[in-house]
């Protein structure tokens, strides 16, 4: 199980933004079953834990966060405002308590 830091994943999604949209940070599944995707985990963990040169490390970060939510995201939540925002929190503390998808 991969823990990544909030900021850090808001960032590689804006900065990877496609036609000047962000990939919203939210997964439409807590499971995914994407034996391609967890092979890239698994090499970005094993260089973390090989300690590998930080470029190369940095650059599957990237490739995996970006992957992950672009195939995975669920875009019905993404925030363009403020009251976007607190909408999908809501919805989020929803499905957290409940399991379900609103």
């Amino acid at each position: 199980m991969f823990y990544f830091d909030t900021k850090l994943v808001e960032e590689i999604l804006f900065e990877h933004r496609s036609q000047g949209r962000a990939i919203a940070p939210y997964l439409r599944e807590p499971v995914i079953h994407d034996p391609e995707l967890f092979q890239q985990l698994l090499r970005l963990h094993r260089s973390f834990d090989e300690g590998e040169l930080r470029l190369a490390t940095d650059s599957q970060l990237i490739l995996v966060i970006t992957k992950l939510f672009a195939n995975h995201g669920d875009q019905r939540v993404y925030p363009n405002s403020i009251e976007d925002k607190v909408k999908a929190e809501k919805l989020e503390i929803i499905y957290v308590h409940t399991g379900r998808i609103i």
